[in-house]
């Protein structure tokens, strides 16, 4: 049997990743960091995402969940803390990035 590949004109499409625990948690925690609205899409919404959602709002952000997207408003790097306790729950990444975060506060 003989194979042959001819090269193609052009090449589209659409990819839409799997959803994943760290990529919603690490996008979630550059939203708190941006400027104004970031938008997820297609976010893995389990416990560990939801509550890092909640974290980053004790740190300023306002948060606006779906199942299938996640908008998060930040203000930069002008964190507002309201004071309550800032809990990672038992989640290791959600920990270092709120840690990493919270040595931003002046």
């Amino acid at each position: 049997m003989e194979l042959v590949v001819e090269p193609s004109e052009k090449v589209s499409g659409k990819i839409s990743p799997s959803p994943s625990k760290f990529c919603t948690q690490f996008a979630t925690a550059i939203g708190l960091l941006a400027e104004g609205k970031s938008v997820l899409k297609s976010p893995l919404v389990v416990d560990d995402t939801r509550d890092l959602a909640k974290a980053i709002e004790t740190l300023g952000a306002t948060t606006k969940r779906s199942e299938k997207t996640w908008s998060v408003w930040g203000n930069g790097r002008k964190l507002n803390p309201s004071g309550q306790v800032l809990d990672a729950k038992k989640s290791i990444i959600s920990l270092s990035l709120l840690a990493s975060i919270s040595s931003l506060i002046s």
